[in-house]
């Protein structure tokens, strides 16, 4: 390990290091963490970040996954080591909302839901209507992306990212929401 990371690692709580790692990752180095510098991508074990790897929402399943395996292990009475209240949180970009990974993983835990597992978790979708440097067009950004939640039946907010209090209370009342037996949630 090298110098500058036992140092940052010195001062950080318990030893994880997230602004070193994210920089690690950005640069694919070989003290990455998470992928050793075999992929840009970023993520923490002890922090219970899932790998997010990249600008197809590829990580969506995964999360899902998560929050499945989560309900699970609540109903087997298996302990997970997260509160028994937790619920994963899942963000993307607006651009990837119409990726096979992103469909994929928000249908399948519509689907597990129908079929009786509650699948705790809170996709969130920051629209900031571009793809990169190329803006999406209406279908893709954030209405459109609600619109189609909702069309299958997923609870859905679009609202404005720059109202902090109404981020809080939106997000609040969607968790309740999951946490209540709701099911699966969007916040775009």
């Amino acid at each position: 390990m090298s110098a500058e990371r036992r140092t940052l690692g010195s001062i950080a709580m318990g030893g994880i290091t997230p602004l070193l790692d994210t920089l690690l990752s950005i640069c694919a180095s070989s003290e990455d963490p998470i992928a050793e510098g075999r992929h840009k991508v970023w993520g923490s074990r002890p922090l219970w970040v899932p790998p997010q790897t990249s600008t197809i929402a590829s990580h969506v399943p995964k999360a899902t996954g998560m929050a499945f395996a989560l309900a699970r292990a609540r109903r087997l009475g298996v302990d997970p080591g997260l509160p028994a209240d937790a619920i994963v949180c899942c963000t993307f970009g607006d651009a990837s909302a119409n990726h096979a990974a992103a469909l994929a993983g928000i249908h399948a835990a519509r689907y597990a839901h129908r079929r009786g597992n509650p699948v705790p978790i809170l996709f969130v979708c920051e629209d900031n209507q571009y793809a990169a440097t190329v803006r999406t067009s209406e279908f893709t950004a954030g209405e459109g992306i609600v619109a189609r939640a909702r069309s299958f039946g997923l609870p859905s907010e679009s609202i404005d990212g720059n109202d902090a209090g109404l981020v809080f209370a939106v997000s609040q009342k969607l968790l309740e929401g999951i946490r209540n037996g709701a099911g699966p949630a969007l916040r775009c």
